[in-house]
């Protein structure tokens, strides 16, 4: 299903603002009762960037380790984790096998 078919329930159940993608849609921007329903071109390449911002930049208070590779990169990202954890420093582990 198209979630812009979704913007009326959005603004039903409280919604304060709906950004939606504009492209394929004649659908136009504008205020229903009283939200502003706004149509971003390309939305999915910025919506990152937007809920960022939203959140006041949380991200920017962080240090970041990735681990590329071939192979060993699961078992590395894990004992990296367990080293910060044993050191007290608080961090959380994401990848595609989870913790």
């Amino acid at each position: 299903a198209d979630g812009r078919e979704f913007i009326p329930q959005a603004i039903a159940q409280g919604a304060s603002a709906v950004l939606y993608e504009q492209n394929g849609i004649a659908r136009q921007s504008g205020l229903e009762q009283g939200v502003a329903v706004i149509g971003v071109p390309g939305l999915k390449k910025h919506i990152g960037d937007l809920a960022s911002g939203y959140f006041g930049r949380p991200s920017s208070n962080m240090k970041v380790v990735g681990v590329t590779g071939t192979n060993g990169k699961t078992t590395v990202a894990y004992l990296i984790a367990q080293a910060l954890d044993a050191m007290g420093v608080r961090c959380a582990y994401s990848g595609t096998v989870g913790r």
